[in-house]
Formats: C-alpha cells, sequence, structure tokens
C-alpha cells in the first residue's frame, strides 16, 4: 500500500480515495502505513468502520494526510442496526465520529444504503438532526 502512494505521488496526483473495505482492519498496519506515507504529503481519505476507529489510528490518519473518514455506519438507531445484521453499537458510531474523528480534525462522512436500512420517513428526520458533525 505505501509503494501505491509513493507511485501515485511520483506520477503527480495530489489526493487519493482508498476505497478498500478491509483498509482499516489491523491497527498495527493502518499505523504502518500512515508512517511510511506521512511524507508523501498527499491528500487522502478512505472507508472505515465506526468500530474500527481508535484515536490512535486517527490521529496517525491526520498526520499522514487523511482528510475524510467515510463510515459505513446505516443507522444511527441501534433498532435498525441489529435489524439489518450490522454487528454494531450505536455508541460506537457517536462516539467515533464526536469524539475520536472531530478531535483530529478528519471530516466525517456517514455512508448509509437506504434502501436496506429499514429507516421510516421519522427515523431519518431524527438521523439527520443528529448528523452534525
Amino acid at each position: 500500500m505505501i509503494e501505491e502512494f509513493r507511485l501515485l505521488k511520483k506520477e503527480g496526483y495530489r489526493s487519493v480515495s482508498v476505497i478498500d473495505d478491509n483498509f482499516m482492519w489491523g491497527e498495527e498496519r493502518i499505523l504502518e502505513i500512515c508512517e511510511g506515507i506521512k511524507d508523501l504529503k498527499i491528500q487522502w481519505g478512505c472507508l472505515a468502520r465506526a468500530d474500527h476507529i481508535t484515536e490512535r489510528v486517527v490521529r496517525s490518519m491526520a498526520q499522514a494526510g487523511c482528510q475524510y473518514i467515510d463510515l459505513g455506519a446505516e443507522s444511527f438507531d441501534q433498532a435498525v442496526l441489529d435489524y439489518i445484521h450490522k454487528d454494531l453499537k450505536a455508541e460506537k458510531i457517536y462516539k467515533a465520529i464526536g469524539e475520536i474523528v472531530a478531535r483530529a480534525e478528519v471530516k466525517a462522512q456517514k455512508a448509509r444504503r437506504l434502501e436496506e436500512s429499514g429507516s421510516d420517513e421519522a427515523a431519518l428526520a431524527i438521523e439527520r438532526s443528529q448528523l452534525q458533525f
């Protein structure tokens, strides 16, 4: 992964979006990648699950040029998360966005698949009001 970033920088790219569901798996791996690319001064962002976000990782990502993390969290409603078998607690999403990512000054985006979420309009209105990150 580090070598790919170096090649992109050499080719003149200034920013990269890492679209890989497994990019954030393994804290030591992502820390190693961040250490290897931080001197490239390339802006980048990635996909991540909220339960893979730690303060240590996000701080390292920010220092390595990360501009955004696209969180795969279909809902803030625990009932919806349970219904779609997301195996994720809503509190983890709030913590990832509100405490960890915001402090590191990395933009958090929330990816959702409405057709799978089971959310009704009332639940969506509540979620929109909570998306103040």
